[in-house]
């Protein structure tokens, strides 16, 4: 792992299971199992959310408008359980 703002110099490899920092980077330690595993977990967790933001800016401002009205109706009728604040409900 190169810690944000390192610099590698040219022809360096940083091996597994390493971090590395500074200007030039140079190996501060190795990472622990915990630590590793939380790397892997997070590049996984955002692989994850890269495609959820993907998916939500390739709709249309068409389908956006039908999900937040659907969303807004779904609220207004959950709220009627306890108490709707709505004009419309009055």
């Amino acid at each position: 792992m190169v810690a944000a703002g390192s610099l590698v110099a040219p022809n360096t490899t940083v091996p597994t299971g390493e971090i590395w920092a500074g200007n030039p980077a140079k190996k501060l330690r190795d990472l622990d199992a915990e630590e590793a595993e939380f790397i892997m977990q997070s590049a996984v967790n955002y692989s994850a959310l890269a495609r959820i933001h993907a998916a939500e800016n390739a709709k249309t401002p068409e389908e956006i408008q039908v999900l937040s009205s659907t969303l807004v109706n779904r609220m207004h009728a959950k709220l009627h359980a306890v108490a709707c604040p709505v004009p419309c409900c009055l």
